[in-house]
């Protein structure tokens, strides 16, 4: 995950390919934009254009506008095609304060089903067991952990 600007979250596979590591091209592409008071900082740069492929840059395979305050993504199969990532931003109506769900196609190209679970919390960290059946979500705003065990 990348935590942009004020928006922009992004996910992005970044699985080698003949040894070669993809740019996402933060800061100079992203969805989001500057905090107020760094404006004329990003606009002198040239930073934070929008079109991450019009600036020969990987585009995101996911990316939330607004922020959700993105933190952990874990894989929760073996194929690598369904994650849980954890939002700590503080708008439920934005999303934030919770769990998103996301499943993607076998190829990991296509998001195929995307969920979310509203918590109250910001979940800061997410520890998936070896089997995969268990998995812990560290809570910031109580400081208490959640277990969710897998039933399939």
């Amino acid at each position: 995950t990348e935590h942009g600007p004020k928006g922009g979250d992004e996910v992005n596979f970044n699985f080698l390919n003949n040894d070669k590591m993809k740019n996402f091209g933060w800061p100079i592409s992203s969805y989001g934009k500057p905090y107020p008071g760094t404006e004329n900082i990003f606009e002198k740069e040239g930073w934070l254009k929008k079109s991450h492929s019009e600036n020969n840059f990987n585009e995101p395979i996911k990316y939330f506008v607004p922020s959700i305050g993105i933190s952990e993504i874990v894989p929760l199969d073996k194929n690598d095609t369904e994650f849980f990532i954890g939002a700590m931003g503080s708008e439920i109506i934005e999303k934030d304060l919770g769990l998103h769900y996301i499943k993607f196609d076998e190829n990991r190209n296509k998001i195929t089903d995307h969920n979310y679970v509203l918590l109250n919390e910001r979940v800061r960290d997410i520890v998936v067991s070896q089997d995969r059946k268990t998995i812990i979500l560290f809570l910031e705003t109580s400081g208490s952990m959640a277990i969710i065990k897998k039933i399939r």
